[in-house]
């Protein structure tokens, strides 16, 4: 959990809302309104902790938070405790996270450099300690925040069921010799907009697809294939039979 000191002071008043465009991208006013927010928070630890150290390590409890939030979700047992030392209710300091949240995840979608992250956070008010935090935190967690974004967006076909027959004319008047049969598959398919796919294939192109797929189920049991289904799979975002069809397509 994070730890942060208690006495912040009292409850922010939020102001109306400026509109702080960036180079690339943009916060939506209530995005502006909650990033404003965490700012004068920020501002105002500045002021009631005079401690470099202490400043920086809540900088440092927020993007714990904020990760917290991308990997696993809404953690409100989290907000209610850390809210309390910040004298603010559990639903602002969410708000508020939320929005450090969307600045991490814009900055990843644009490929934000360091100097344009840490010119926008200046647009918002951060001094230049808080930013230097927060652009290091996003430097550290920039592979794993892509790798999240892919993972919520990967919406592939999902295997079912598979129905097959065998047809096979060994010969005929016409034909004296032996003629290569034919299978037919019926692939039956969830999330996409075609449930059923007919697939006409040889032996050999069967044993083929029979030798991939047997691969894939190996290497979705390496450890790396592990570790990628165990962190989505708290997210809800990944099922075993969906990164299967990643590694074959891979």
């Amino acid at each position: 959990m994070c730890g942060f000191p208690d006495g912040m002071g009292n409850k922010y008043n939020r102001k109306k809302t400026r509109h702080i465009g960036f180079s690339i991208w943009l916060l939506s006013t209530s995005e502006i309104q909650d990033v404003a927010s965490l700012s004068r928070i920020f501002r105002r630890i500045s002021v009631s902790w005079t401690s470099i150290k202490i400043q920086v390590r809540i900088v440092q409890d927020f993007c714990k938070l904020a990760w917290d939030y991308i990997a696993k979700g809404v953690n409100t047992k989290l907000y209610a405790a850390s809210s309390q030392k910040l004298d603010i209710s559990a639903q602002d300091l969410q708000h508020i996270v939320e929005a450090l949240v969307n600045v991490l995840l814009e900055a990843c979608k644009h490929k934000l450099s360091i100097p344009k992250l840490k010119n926008s956070l200046t647009a918002l008010e951060f001094n230049e300690k808080q930013a230097e935090v927060i652009c290091t935190f996003y430097t550290a967690k920039q592979v794993d925040i892509n790798n999240v974004l892919l993972a919520a967006s990967v919406h592939l076909p999902m295997f079912k069921d598979v129905e097959w027959r065998i047809q096979s004319q060994l010969a005929s008047r016409a034909l004296p010799s032996q003629m290569t049969p034919k299978i037919l598959m019926n692939l039956k398919l969830d999330n996409c907009e075609s449930s059923n796919i007919l697939l006409q294939t040889d032996p050999a192109n069967l044993v083929h697809l029979t030798q991939v797929l047997e691969s894939a189920l190996n290497d979705a049991t390496n450890n790396h294939s592990t570790r990628i289904y165990r962190r989505y799979k708290k997210k809800g975002k990944l099922k075993k039979h969906v990164l299967l069809i990643i590694i074959v397509i891979n």
